[in-house]
């Protein structure tokens, strides 16, 4: 009897144990997205030319975008906004700082986390609470294949070599460099003198053409070092198109040399894309780029400051970032090449300083018929 007691008073406790957990279970949030950080490049279903970054740090969030609005898709359209995101949902105000005169430059977006953390789904609210449909997905960019650097070692022995993390093999074969191929000078020709063995006050020298250099003939395991070739014409900037001000009369119309709304990168690491959007004088900043030596670390970060005078300042906060970087820094840059080219310096807690060059990343708008 006290066996079976015993036994009954086990059988109990495991139910009561197995109820609790249950109800721990079904009480605990169901929503499995709470934690997850937003943080990266996402696009929109409906109108791929939407380039949005999100960076998020904690629950504080800022978003910022470009893309090509109208029934061509051909206006191009910036705004930037700052929210929070908790349980699941991001809410943020946006301005748009760069859109048709006829646009509203207020608006408000709520949205929920969706396909674990791969979606955005709810609503564009504009300034009379009427809602429209809006969805973002996460746009997956892989970083640029990683090149090993060319390696050349005289010797004829092969050689294996470990470059970052790719083994390469070299056949180190003699390079027999060519012998220096000499120009020659221009030959001036003396002035006619006069019958007297004296130079004329107005004679002229005339230089004669040089001859045309002849290459030497290739023998084998000899490279010729051919002439240089003439460098190709400067790139051409494509200037930002101008727009009026909005309704709201917060906006300034788009003149490159004085408003850096757009989108940049950086041409050391042409992975850098940076959303600006300037109302006024405050920018928003967002970016995301791949960093390390091999540029495959994807890396997120925000900035909020002015620019006034030609230059801009603003302190940087990283939102996805390498475990041993340091995540605030600040930005001074000075506005050059008629507003397409940002010039200066990153700058670390410790006051050290980096250069730091961006230029304007012209995106034509996508040809799309009317519907």
């Amino acid at each position: 009897m006290k066996r079976s007691l015993s036994h009954l008073i086990a059988i109990t406790l495991a139910m009561v144990l197995i109820v609790g957990g249950l109800s721990v279970a079904l009480t605990a949030p169901a929503n499995i997205n709470t934690n997850i950080n937003m943080s990266g490049v996402w696009t929109n279903v409906e109108n791929p030319t939407w380039h949005v970054i999100i960076s998020q740090n904690k629950n504080e969030i800022v978003v910022a975008c470009n893309f090509f609005g109208g029934n061509l898709r051909n206006i191009p359209v910036v705004w930037h906004g700052k929210g929070t995101a908790r349980d699941g949902k991001l809410s943020y105000d946006v301005v748009y700082t760069v859109c048709p005169p006829e646009w509203e430059t207020k608006a408000k977006h709520e949205l929920f986390v969706q396909d674990n953390g791969n979606t955005l789904s709810g609503f564009n609210f504009d300034s009379k609470k009427k809602k429209t449909d809006l969805k973002f997905v996460r746009k997956v960019i892989t970083p640029p294949p990683f090149t090993p650097p060319m390696v050349t070692i005289p010797g004829s022995a092969d050689v294996n070599l470990k470059v970052g993390n790719v083994d390469i093999n070299v056949h180190a074969n003699p390079v027999v460099k060519p012998e220096p191929v000499v120009t020659p000078q221009p030959v001036i020709a003396p002035p006619p003198a006069s019958m007297d063995n004296k130079v004329k006050d107005n004679t002229i020298a005339v230089p004669i053409a040089p001859p045309t250099p002849v290459l030497p003939p290739s023998k084998p395991g000899t490279i010729v070092t051919p002439l240089p070739a003439t460098p190709p014409p400067p790139p051409v900037i494509v200037p930002a198109i101008p727009y009026t001000p909005g309704p709201s009369g917060a906006l300034v119309a788009l003149d490159p040399t004085k408003n850096m709304s757009g989108v940049w990168t950086n041409p050391e690491n042409p992975t850098w894309n940076v959303v600006i959007s300037q109302e006024v004088n405050s920018i928003v900043l967002t970016c995301n780029f791949y960093g390390g030596a091999n540029k495959e670390i994807p890396v997120v970060w925000h900035g909020r400051g002015k620019a006034i005078d030609g230059k801009l300042n603003y302190d940087v906060t990283y939102t996805v970032c390498p475990a041993g970087w340091e995540t605030k820094a600040k930005h001074e840059l000075d506005v050059r090449m008629n507003g397409n080219e940002l010039v200066g310096s990153n700058i670390d807690s410790k006051g050290k300083k980096t250069p730091l060059h961006f230029v304007r990343k012209v995106i034509a708008p996508a040809q799309v018929m009317p519907k």
